[in-house]
């Protein structure tokens, strides 16, 4: 998907034909680095959802940084600094929140028919949740809301969602580290009470 933006320019002009030597020099090298720095999030964050954001979030700083840096020796090393760093700074801004919730997925409503308590209090608890966050989901931006819907309730993968809403994968990773970050708001401020 990303190549095909490469070649092709902003899909929403068909007149656009040209893409800046800048980011034809930034894809070619996040493209043959973005395994291995993925890989790494995902060792330090110790899920794949917060290995995606990261991975999302080490992409849009480096792409932001690249123009910026002077001449980069090593763009492996370069990277791999930036996402550790990344990873530490959302390590210890989860220590500073203290949010009770690390993945969304273990809270946020369970497919339609499948229940994941064991006694009433917890079916109850269950209920209220769930009601908590397809209230927060519905109250998303249209653009994110779309995506969280696909990723949450639906467990598509990022390739699907792509797919299905004719995204490229790195936007509906971004998107849906965007709904995250305001979906982590809302419940803490809910937990708050």
């Amino acid at each position: 998907m990303i190549v095909s933006m490469i070649q092709w320019g902003d899909r929403s002009s068909a007149t656009s034909a040209q893409v800046d030597p800048e980011s034809l020099e930034f894809w070619s090298i996040w493209l043959t680095h973005e395994r291995a720095i993925y890989q790494s999030c995902l060792r330090w964050m110790g899920n794949a959802a917060d290995a995606e954001d990261a991975l999302s979030q080490v992409m849009l700083k480096a792409k932001a940084k690249l123009s910026e840096q002077g001449k980069i020796r090593n763009y492996s090393a370069w990277l791999q600094q930036m996402a550790r760093n990344l990873c530490i700074d959302v390590h210890r801004q989860r220590r500073r929140r203290a949010v009770g919730c690390d993945v969304l997925e273990e809270v946020a409503p369970a497919a339609p028919g499948k229940s994941r308590a064991d006694n009433p209090a917890d079916y109850v608890l269950q209920q209220e949740l769930q009601e908590f966050w397809r209230g927060a989901i519905a109250a998303l931006p249209p653009k994110l809301r779309a995506v969280m819907v696909l990723r949450v309730q639906q467990d598509y993968s990022y390739e699907e969602i792509a797919d299905q809403l004719d995204l490229s994968v790195a936007n509906v990773r971004k998107r849906v580290s965007q709904a995250r970050h305001i979906l982590r708001r809302r419940f803490a401020d809910y937990e708050c009470g």
